[in-house]
């Protein structure tokens, strides 16, 4: 049925401090990530089979408002 109608939880991902701003799942299906940015000022890649945090960066000094992969997933991209 339609979402609205009938929610649910696919995966619950566990790591950010504060709202996080923006998700990007990654165009390459051999990938199986999900790369997150928030409030914390952290990016921060999933892999999504297994639940675990990948990778965290800190780079930015304020709030993350956007990420996004590269077309082929190689790279991710954040502001």
């Amino acid at each position: 049925g339609d979402m609205a109608e009938d929610p649910f939880i696919e995966r619950t991902f566990r790591g950010h401090r504060g709202t996080v701003s923006s998700v990007a799942f990654s165009p390459n299906p051999k990938i199986r990530q999900v790369a997150s940015g928030g409030a914390d000022g952290y990016v921060m890649l999933w892999n999504f089979k297994e639940h675990m945090r990948a990778f965290k960066f800190l780079g930015h000094k304020g709030a993350v408002q956007h990420v996004e992969y590269s077309p082929d997933g190689g790279l991710v991209a954040s502001a």
